[in-house]
């Protein structure tokens, strides 16, 4: 068996079993059973506790996970923003860029909300 091959049946074995095939999850890959845990604690504690005390509870996670995926990257944590989806992760980087003349390609199928944000970006 080669590399790629354990990796990909690591890979399926850590999620659950696929309801069907479908060609919809481009920004949304399916969550292995370590992140559905997680997610459920972190969901119950907050109902516990509240956002704001979860929240601060979950930061050195994340902080973990933000430099984890910075020193993959080779590039410093504060490059590393984690966002609520693509549409969010979309609107903060046009929100970063400097005024002025820039060109954004999109194809014509292009999701609805996206094209608003670029509009409401110039």
């Amino acid at each position: 068996m080669s590399n790629a091959d354990t990796l990909a049946d690591r890979w399926r074995a850590a999620r659950p079993p696929v309801a069907g095939l479908h060609l919809d999850s481009a920004a949304c890959s399916r969550q292995s059973f370590a992140v559905l845990d997680a997610a459920t604690r972190h969901a119950r504690h907050e109902a516990e506790v509240g956002g704001y005390v979860a929240a601060e509870v979950a930061t050195p996670v994340l902080d973990a996970g933000r430099a984890a995926v910075a020193a993959l990257g080779g590039m410093p944590d504060a490059e590393v923003v984690f966002t609520t989806g693509s549409l969010h992760a979309l609107d903060l980087l046009l929100a970063s860029w400097p005024p002025g003349g820039r060109t954004l390609a999109c194809l014509p199928g292009e999701y609805g909300p996206n094209l608003a944000v670029m509009a409401a970006h110039g």
